[in-house]
């Protein structure tokens, strides 16, 4: 199983957030850095892998966009699974 854990006080925004889940989960460069892009990647997992969020409330107000694709692809994709910390 592949491990990814994101310090969640290292995100100053959603492109940073968005530029960090790309170079970790080795997305493609035509990644369009969006929600409904991540879900797309997300959902095509096709290891399995956890990602680990910690110090998610770190976020603030755009941390319920992602929270929700994440619980969203995280049902969706059984190779998927996602902790918050």
């Amino acid at each position: 199983m592949r491990k990814i854990t994101i310090d969640c006080k290292t995100i100053a925004d959603r492109t940073d957030m968005h530029e960090c889940l790309a170079r970790e989960l080795d997305f493609p460069d035509w990644y369009g850095k969006n929600l409904d892009a991540l879900s797309d990647m997300l959902t095509s997992v096709s290891d399995e892998t956890l990602i680990e969020l910690t110090d998610w409330s770190a976020l603030g107000s755009f941390a319920a966009g992602f929270g929700e694709v994440f619980a969203d692809s995280s049902r969706a994709n059984p190779l998927l699974k996602i902790f918050f910390n």
